[in-house]
């Protein structure tokens, strides 16, 4: 089998393996170390810039948009862009469409709900729509890790990449955790997921909580 072969074969394996299981406001606590993180962060002059790396269906990114709309009521208005992108075309098309069955929006508070979801005028269809103001806010495109150029993007002050990096070997994690660092700015923050952790490369991190980074070299 080719090197090509097996690269290929490795992103099939993902996309089938991962069962894209998502959630709003999955992990809950990273979005509190992400609040807690921002007056840090965010910088007048520039967007601040967040990458959901592997973002399936779109839960997670239209959460991180739910998170700093939340911030800049408490603190004035904040630019800001998501980044997010997936092996997946079926799982970036649900994605864009903002479109889902109502059950899922259980984690998200009667406050967060009526201010940024849209229940169906049909209410048979139990289903509920991201408000534009978060969908102009987050960038969908596909990319994965493997064959992916890490450097096509601009330097982000916050990436997400949660529950993926288990499918790879050390090897590979290894490699990826060097790209991730690489396309943050300095200070800046990196979620895991809370199953996976930093271990070689945790002299170019400060742990903020479990599964949550801070780039410092």
């Amino acid at each position: 089998m080719t090197e090509r072969g097996t690269q290929d074969d490795v992103l099939s394996m993902i996309d089938a393996l991962t069962t894209n299981k998502t959630d709003f406001f999955r992990e809950p606590a990273h979005f509190k170390v992400l609040t807690d993180q921002l007056p840090r962060l965010v910088q007048k002059g520039r967007p601040l810039r967040i990458w959901s790396a592997g973002c399936s269906s779109g839960e997670e990114p239209y959460t991180i948009a739910m998170v700093m709309e939340e911030f800049a009521r408490q603190h004035g208005d904040v630019d800001y862009q998501i980044t997010a992108t997936d092996i997946s075309k079926e799982c970036l098309f649900k994605a864009q469409r903002g479109i889902y069955p109502s059950a899922r929006i259980e984690p998200v508070s009667e406050t967060l709900r009526k201010r940024y979801l849209l229940r169906s005028k049909d209410s048979s269809k139990q289903l509920i729509k991201v408000s534009d103001a978060l969908r102009r806010r987050v960038s969908f495109s596909d990319f994965n890790f493997i064959t992916g150029d890490f450097s096509q993007f601009k330097l982000f002050d916050v990436i997400f990449c949660r529950n993926v990096m288990i499918y790879f070997d050390a090897a590979q994690r290894a490699r990826l955790l060097n790209l991730f660092r690489q396309q943050l700015v300095m200070g800046g923050v990196f979620f895991l997921g809370l199953s996976e952790g930093i271990s070689a490369e945790r002299n170019q991190f400060e742990q903020l909580s479990p599964s949550a980074y801070k780039r410092v070299i």
